[in-house]
């Protein structure tokens, strides 16, 4: 039988200077209370002028898949989901008809994608 030898693992230290945060600077923490209302008014606000923008946005329903594209992009799709859905059946039912315009093929692409997203099917040809 052969001795296993076991040889210590000798690691390098890393000497990390100390910390600047304190533990009580976050546990005196308080927030702001008028500052959050007023930033809630500012978010409630920008909501609605959204809002606005996606149900009295021009008559071209392209430009209303742009921000609704946006919106998604952005993350803040959530925020307006009902009347996102809403102009998506909206525009859906019009029938649009992407030969009418000379669209870019950006333009007939990204129509196709958006309204896929969202669960319509929809074939260009």
């Amino acid at each position: 039988m052969e001795a296993i030898i076991e040889q210590e693992t000798i690691r390098p230290l890393g000497y990390y200077p100390e910390t600047v945060w304190v533990y009580e600077d976050f546990a005196s923490f308080s927030a702001n209370d008028s500052a959050f209302e007023s930033y809630t008014e500012q978010v409630d606000e920008l909501k609605m002028q959204v809002k606005d923008m996606l149900i009295n946005l021009t008559t071209d329903p392209v430009e209303k898949l742009k921000l609704i594209d946006a919106l998604c992009r952005l993350g803040v799709s959530y925020q307006v989901k009902s009347e996102i859905e809403d102009q998506m059946n909206l525009i859906f039912n019009l029938q649009l008809n992407l030969d009418d315009r000379d669209y870019d093929l950006y333009t007939v692409a990204l129509v196709l994608r958006v309204f896929r997203q969202h669960g319509f099917k929809m074939s260009f040809g």
